[in-house]
């Protein structure tokens, strides 16, 4: 049996800044970033992209939900990637995951996806966040839900279905050949609190309509008493 660790998100608004209905100020930071904290959770940042998102009204929609596991020994500092080819689609560098089977819950969907493509067995694994990708075009909401595994037994596959597995330093792993969202994701595994990630994307375009990013953490509750 293994063990999650850490608070779920608490609840909260989903706040998108939208340019096309309403202007809103944003406070720019050192860097040129733009930032901004709701006055209920400062500790929240929240930016966001955004242009014209048509609303289609009269369209089937699905949903697919998947998981990342990022597998972390501490100890040693490095992370466990692998190198899917190109026939496997996302080539490159990537953590274990895959799609989540019915009706098993989310977190059981990650830890199976380890055992399979690993052959490790999970002990203690941490939610951090989720990227979804939706695409208006094609009604589809893409729903990645992301965590951390700090504890595990077993030993790698000799033979794994989904690429060669390689053991990483921490301080190497940007040497490596990787897709460039999964750069983008990747410090957020060790980042304090849980993100959530939105991106409206469409395909025949190729341009992203909107973004939205927050970062949720707990220190409100710490700080108002909340046990």
């Amino acid at each position: 049996m293994y063990r999650c660790t850490g608070r779920p998100p608490f609840v909260c608004r989903y706040i998108i800044i939208d340019y096309t209905v309403r202007p809103v100020k944003i406070r720019m930071n050192q860097s040129g970033n733009k930032e901004g904290k709701h006055r209920l959770f400062p500790e929240m940042l929240v930016y966001s992209r955004e242009a014209h998102v048509s609303r289609r009204t009269n369209m089937d929609t699905r949903i697919e939900i998947l998981t990342m596991c990022m597998v972390w020994d501490k100890m040693n500092d490095q992370v466990l990637l692998m190198n899917r080819p190109d026939r496997k689609g996302f080539p490159g560098y990537i953590a274990p995951g895959g799609k989540v089977d019915f009706p098993e819950s989310i977190v059981d969907g990650a830890v199976r996806e380890v055992l399979e493509e690993t052959g490790l067995i999970v002990n203690e694994i941490t939610y951090k966040g989720l990227d979804e990708f939706c695409d208006p075009e094609q009604g589809l909401r893409y729903m990645v839900f992301n965590y951390l595994a700090t504890s595990f037994e077993g030993r790698l596959l000799q033979d794994p279905p989904e690429g060669e597995l390689l053991w990483v330093p921490m301080k190497r792993v940007f040497e490596l050949p990787m897709q460039d969202w999964f750069a983008e994701r990747f410090p957020r595994f060790f980042q304090k609190g849980t993100f959530e990630r939105s991106v409206i994307w469409e395909k025949s375009s190729g341009r992203t309509l909107q973004e939205t990013f927050m970062v949720y953490s707990d220190s409100v509750l710490e700080q108002s008493g909340t046990r």
